[in-house]
């Protein structure tokens, strides 16, 4: 048995394959410690995982506060942007749970990961949860060409997290760790921030790594799913608005924060009554709520959810339209359900290109939306029966792969 620390940070597609990750170590007999931040805790305790606190606290109230840092068409002031970069003080509890392990489990985005396997000597495994970091390292941050002057506000912005970076890291070294002056270089991060032993928490029939990422595992997507789930069932209000032809739409943008949710929700509810579709919307953590109904429209055909399985929802319905996020895009992928992606910013535009490429969806600019070109979008491409034919072929592949069991055994090769 080994004891095995695993840290991440962001919002639920950061955090959830490390809670299916630690259930199945646990499973097979490690102990496994997880350090995050406190609004997500008690998701890993559905596992009964043992949790510390790390990092800053993000969760709804935090993320919808700061919802423009989520924007990148859009940028804030670099320095909005970099306001809550303060870290140095939240991450002690993860340097002494790491005294104790065999092994450290870090997403390849984190960079107290590196800085722990220099210091403690701790074997560190490199999970990557967005495949825009390993598979378009030429690309920059977004996997996008970064010159494009849509873009270019947030060279600045970028430069300003690189120095508060480096202030944070100087922090550390000061009050936490006994390290020499200067050491933290850009060459040194190029070299260590993700570790040799990488693996891709995607399937490689989405993306494959590149470059130096080359002979990194491409285990498959980690798909969340809850202890309770294998009992759910849906309300009988639920079934009836999701069952019945024509399929519905669905509107899910997960733990994305949206700056106006009420003008996404009138265009969607708009384009979905031109097509004659029901539209089922997520809340999630763009803050959707049923008085941005639009008033004259009335909210028959319209109904919003919380929480809830996605399998079923996305087996169901004629299309997903989504921020672009990795976890849903490959829980579409594995429901053979066409998609349309409205990408806001980091690994969303990856994901919206992948998507393209692969011809299983469309994409759209989100502040270009109107109801009558989502409409046509959606009409004559994404509920198509090619896309429908395209998925359901990756489906199969998709369905193929076990990405816990594949990460879970590469971990068991290293302890």
């Amino acid at each position: 048995m080994a004891t095995i620390v695993m840290t991440t940070r962001g919002t639920f597609g950061d955090h959830f394959p490390f809670i299916m990750m630690g259930q199945e170590l646990k499973r097979r007999g490690h102990r496994v410690r997880l350090g995050i931040n406190r609004s997500m805790q008690a998701f890993a305790r559905k596992f009964h995982l043992d949790c510390f606190d790390c990092g800053p606290v993000m969760g709804i109230e935090e993320a919808q506060k700061d919802a423009a840092c989520w924007n990148y068409w859009n940028p804030p002031k670099p320095a909005y942007h970099v306001k809550n970069f303060k870290v140095a003080e939240k991450y002690g509890s993860l340097i002494e749970a790491c005294r104790e392990a065999d092994i450290l489990i870090c997403a390849s985005n984190f960079f107290m990961g590196a800085v722990i396997q220099h210091v403690l000597n701790v074997p560190l495994i490199s999970i990557c949860l967005a495949p825009v970091q390993v598979c378009a390292p030429m690309k920059g941050h977004l996997g996008i060409d970064i010159g494009d002057s849509r873009f270019t506000e947030w060279h600045e912005i970028f430069q300003q997290m690189h120095k508060c970076f480096y202030r944070e890291l100087e922090e550390i070294r000061q009050n936490l760790l006994d390290l020499p002056e200067a050491m933290f270089t850009d060459e040194w991060w190029e070299d260590n921030m993700i570790s040799r032993r990488l693996i891709l928490a995607a399937s490689p029939h989405f993306a494959r790594p590149a470059g130096k990422y080359d002979g990194a595992l491409t285990a498959g997507f980690i798909f969340y799913e809850e202890p309770s789930w294998g009992e759910w069932r849906p309300g009988a209000e639920l079934e009836s608005f999701v069952e019945p032809e024509p399929s519905p739409l669905v509107l899910s943008f997960s733990s994305l924060p949206l700056q106006d949710p009420r003008r996404v929700m009138e265009i969607h509810v708009a384009a979905a009554q031109k097509l004659g579709r029901r539209l089922l919307v997520q809340k999630g953590w763009a803050g959707f709520e049923k008085d941005h109904i639009p008033s004259n429209t009335g909210t028959n055909g319209i109904m919003l959810v919380d929480f809830l399985p996605h399998d079923w929802v996305f087996s169901r319905t004629a299309a997903v339209i989504h921020h672009g996020g990795t976890g849903t895009t490959g829980r579409a992928l594995r429901n053979g359900c066409p998609m349309l992606i409205e990408p806001y910013g980091n690994d969303q535009f990856f994901n919206a290109r992948r998507v393209l490429e692969l011809t299983v969806g469309a994409a759209m600019h989100p502040f270009e939306l109107t109801a009558d070109g989502l409409a046509r979008v959606l009409e004559e491409k994404v509920l198509g029966a090619q896309y429908r034919i395209n998925a359901e072929a990756l489906k199969e592949k998709i369905s193929a792969e076990d990405g816990i069991q594949s990460t879970c055994d590469f971990v068991e090769r290293i302890v």
